[in-house]
């Protein structure tokens, strides 16, 4: 073989097995990276909150497209490869697609991310997007609204706490398809919403706890002030020996004080709640310094029950003695000078009673504390009859003159009244109320002066307001106020500004009371005969006559039936008036019905001689109006064409004018 045979033969060996063994590098690669990436996360990644969405980042698509980028710059050196021909790279491309494991490996490559479902990987955390979907504000503020206990509270901050930790305790690192996930940042995020609003509702359980925790602690503080103040007197042993007597109610039920608190407090610590040093320490301190002042209360107890029961006991039975005396004044006092004392005013009554409610609530006081300090150094306790009688006539005072102050105070109010603004239905019921609770009053009180005056004086306005229900009658006119006044010799002012019921009070009217009757009785009369005479006054104002055609002229007759119909009524109405004028009540509206009378009279009689002048008109125009008795009585004839003009034009007149006072009275 020539030489460069030789060398071409070599050449082309070592050609093909250099591409075959580019091919195998090709291959052997994509497989490689296929089983790497398979077997174990090639990228790392994390889970972040961006509100309203939970995201991978990066995303998978933009892993699967790194991945994409590396397998095709892998076969795509093929193009990039000098040395081969473009046959050899036609041949080697042919190759690596009709290679089925290559072709394998390239496709699993394509394809890692492709069924990887992210939102399974990210469904822990969405079961808390509550907390950054929902309107916590307003669930807060709602909550607040409507939650007063503070076991609701602390219900919702273990509800959140729980939250919080459950979130602690997901894992931090997964593994999903080709990429290591890291969760720190999401749960994270959720935990600092969750936290901020269980701080949040925290705060409020804080405030209530803090409150108690204070109450507890100046109740504490003011017991041991006053286990600590000297005592003075026997109103300062009493209030200590009470203190004292109180202590040991209390020692059984502290827990029911403490408890709640020290729970509370516990509570927020475990839930993780920054508390203030001071109050930590308070809580902490708050059993040791009840037992601090027990130990106190104690030797209180041993110094006043023991040490010097027996000073205490001396400067009792002497102050009881001073106080017996005392009493005894008391009682000489109110019996002599107390408001059950005859012949003094309400005013100076209910005075007295005052002055002497409040010495005696300071007996009463007094009574108390020597009764008190007694019983706690086991001496029988001394009675006081004068006192307690006095307290029962005060209190039976009392209630008399609280019914006699609300008398006082309505019969100010009614008098100041004026007429035109009285409601005398609420002021009757008013009085009548007043008077069912002085019956309600224990029959005690009747043994009082001012029991008597105050019924009584009840009882004068039961009497009096019927008579003023009359006299509110709408038929009372000045006329008979000015009656009212000559029968109870009184004056006072008419006008509605001016006339109040104090001026009717003062007219004694309870004395009058069958002359008011009658003056009443006879207003209604009168009244009733007003009303008869505006009815007339109506009727006859509006009433008028009507005219009938005669032959082919107009209206030149009176209606017959009309007119006598009218006649008719104004019989009625002169009946009418005639009686009215011979009523004893008449009097006001005498001159007014007297007109009417003449004024009815006098239509009356012109309807009738108008009824006479028009039959004989009809007569002699039936006559006159033949050509015959014209020619025979010429003279007449022309007398009765005057006539028959001045009929024709009063007729005219009339039928236009129709109203039957106007036709008919006053006139031409």
């Amino acid at each position: 073989i020539p030489d460069d045979e030789l060398v071409a033969v070599v050449l082309a060996e070592y050609h093909t097995r250099i591409s075959k063994h580019y091919y195998s590098i090709i291959k052997s690669s994509l497989n490689a990276l296929a089983r790497s990436l398979s077997s174990r996360p090639a990228f790392k990644s994390q889970i972040e909150l961006f509100v309203p969405k939970i995201v991978l980042t990066p995303s998978l698509d933009i892993m699967q497209n790194a991945i994409d980028s590396v397998v095709s710059e892998i076969l795509s050196t093929v193009l990039r490869s000098t040395w081969l021909s473009g046959t050899d790279r036609e041949n080697m491309n042919k190759a690596i697609a009709e290679d089925q494991e290559l072709q394998r490996d390239i496709t699993l490559l394509k394809n890692l991310t492709h069924d990887v479902d992210v939102d399974e990987n990210l469904h822990v955390f969405l079961s808390y997007e509550k907390f950054w979907r929902a309107d916590l504000h307003a669930e807060y503020r709602q909550f607040v609204k409507t939650s007063k206990n503070i076991d609701a509270f602390s219900q919702k901050v273990a509800e959140l706490h729980a939250a919080e930790e459950s979130i602690r305790n997901i894992g931090s690192v997964r593994d999903v398809a080709v990429t290591q996930v890291n969760t720190t940042p999401v749960k994270y995020s959720i935990s600092a919403i969750i936290r901020t609003w269980k701080y949040k509702y925290a705060a409020q359980l804080h405030i209530k706890a803090k409150k108690d925790l204070d109450e507890l602690v100046e109740d504490r503080e003011k017991i041991r002030e006053r286990l600590t103040i000297s005592i003075e007197n026997l109103l300062s042993l009493s209030e200590t020996l009470d203190l004292l007597s109180e202590l040991s109610d209390l020692e059984n039920t502290i827990d029911d004080k403490y408890l709640p608190v020290e729970t509370t407090y516990q509570q927020l610590m475990n839930f993780e709640v920054q508390l203030p040093r001071v109050e930590v320490d308070l809580v902490k301190s708050l059993r040791e310094e009840w037992n601090l002042l027990m130990d106190l209360a104690a030797g209180v107890r041993q110094t006043l029950m023991i040490e010097q029961k027996l000073q205490y006991e001396q400067e009792l039975t002497k102050q009881v003695q001073a106080f017996t005396v005392e009493v005894i004044q008391l009682r000489t006092s109110f019996e002599g000078q107390g408001p059950c004392v005859n012949n003094i005013s309400p005013e100076e009554a209910m005075s007295r009673l005052k002055k002497f409610w409040e010495t005696y609530t300071l007996f009463d006081e007094k009574r108390t504390t020597l009764q008190a300090v007694q019983k706690m150094y086991g001496i029988p306790l001394t009675s006081y009859s004068d006192l307690k009688k006095t307290g029962d006539e005060l209190h039976l005072l009392q209630t008399l003159y609280d019914l006699y102050q609300r008398y006082i105070n309505f019969d100010v109010k009614f008098k100041a009244t004026l007429w035109q603004d009285i409601n005398l239905l609420e002021t009757t019921l008013e009085v009548e109320d007043l008077y069912k609770c002085f019956q309600t009053l224990d029959t005690r009180v009747l043994e009082y002066e001012a029991s008597t005056t105050l019924v009584t004086s009840i009882n004068q306005y039961l009497a009096l307001l019927p008579v003023l229900v009359k006299l509110n009658s709408e038929q009372i006119r000045n006329r008979h106020w000015l009656e009212v006044m000559r029968v109870t010799g009184s004056n006072f002012q008419l006008e509605a500004s001016q006339m109040k019921l104090c001026h009717l009070l003062d007219c004694n009217l309870l004395t009058y009371t069958e002359d008011i009757e009658e003056i009443v009785v006879c207003a209604s009369k009168e009244q009733e005969l007003e009303s008869r005479l505006r009815s007339i006054e109506e009727e006859w104002t509006e009433q008028v006559l009507q005219f009938s055609p005669f032959k082919n002229r107009g209206l030149l007759t009176l209606d017959q039936k009309q007119t006598l119909g009218l006649l008719e009524l104004l019989e009625d109405s002169q009946a009418s008036l005639v009686s009215m004028l011979t009523s004893k009540h008449i009097d006001p509206l005498k001159d007014e019905a007297s007109t009417w009378a003449a004024k009815l009279l006098g239509i009356s009689e012109v309807i009738e001689q108008w009824l006479a002048v028009q039959k004989h008109w009809k007569h002699l125009e039936a006559v006159f109006s033949l050509p015959t008795t014209k020619n025979a009585l010429p003279h007449e004839a022309k007398r009765f064409a005057t006539i028959d003009r001045s009929w024709s034009k009063l007729m005219k007149k009339s039928s236009e004018m129709k109203n039957v006072i106007q036709c008919c009275y006053g006139g031409d």
